[in-house]
């Protein structure tokens, strides 16, 4: 549970004036993570949430639209390719708000942090980036030999999934940090590699290549 219901990792200090006081922090985490430790007022600590809140919540709102936005055209054209595209959107968007802590300070649980759970967030996206890949790019119908690495990513995502919910995270978390990110790279890579190879045979390709160029 966070101290101080914040996007930060925030928790307060009391100093007595003309005094001097040694902090010692120990951060894990199973991904590879990079902080600064900020030390400021409340006030001064909140502007910045605020600006940062501010820039999420635009992008938020962006994201929601486009979402409802295909998951309507899956109503009415029943086309799955948008319902994948919409969970994968979800999914991408819950990822990048408990990156943020945007998850914990607007639900603030009691008894755990989504943050601790980002690995779960992390294996959702890429389970749903690989479906909604494997489908729109009709992998099994112009790259075959390749379905099996779809199906593939998709088991052993489903295996990281499931032990991210387990006490099995906190025994080897590092490990299982390493193996997720590792498999969203390959993945990423195996992505954009079958995009580039199909950019003549479907315009499909087109699309997705160029929303991948637009993303980097």
């Amino acid at each position: 549970k966070r101290i101080i219901k914040s996007i930060y990792a925030a928790f307060p200090i009391t100093l007595n004036p003309h005094t001097e006081k040694t902090f010692l922090f120990k951060i894990t985490s199973p991904h590879n993570f990079n902080s600064k430790v900020y030390v400021g007022d409340s006030t001064t600590i909140k502007e910045r949430e605020n600006y940062k809140l501010g820039f999420l919540y635009f992008y938020i709102g962006g994201i929601a639209c486009l979402i409802l936005y295909n998951f309507f055209i899956f109503i009415f054209l029943k086309d799955k390719n948008y319902l994948l595209y919409s969970f994968f959107s979800t999914c991408f968007t819950l990822t990048i708000l408990c990156i943020h802590g945007v998850l914990d300070k607007v639900f603030h649980p009691n008894n755990f942090t989504f943050s601790h759970y980002l690995i779960c967030f992390s294996s959702l996206a890429l389970i749903s980036a690989t479906l909604f890949t494997y489908y729109f790019l009709e992998i099994p119908k112009f790259l075959k030999s390749f379905a099996k690495y779809y199906k593939a990513t998709l088991i052993i995502t489903t295996f990281i999934f499931l032990f991210g919910l387990s006490p099995l995270l906190d025994k080897a978390p590092q490990i299982l940090g390493s193996l997720i990110d590792i498999l969203i790279l390959m993945a990423n890579l195996m992505f954009i590699f079958n995009s580039i190879y199909l950019l003549k045979t479907t315009s499909a390709a087109k699309f997705y290549f160029f929303s991948w160029i637009i993303y980097l």
